[in-house]
């Protein structure tokens, strides 16, 4: 992944595909990409890694949650 705001291990994410479909899951973890495990992700457009269920096409985005409903 590739970032521009701070996302935190084990904080709410959503993964919005391009089909429309949203992922919600709260990373256990998370690897610079070195493969060294960090906390959070400082740096904008810093490169790192995460675990997810399933697959993820090319092109989704990660977002904070925005607390809406429905």
């Amino acid at each position: 992944c590739t970032q521009r705001g701070r996302i935190e291990a084990g904080k709410p994410l959503e993964i919005l595909t391009p089909t429309g479909q949203v992922l919600r899951l709260a990373p256990a973890w998370l690897r610079d990409e070195h493969g060294e495990e960090i906390t959070a992700t400082p740096h904008a457009m810093m490169r790192y890694s995460m675990p997810v269920d399933q697959p993820v096409p090319a092109y989704s985005l990660i977002r904070k949650p925005t607390g809406e409903t429905g």
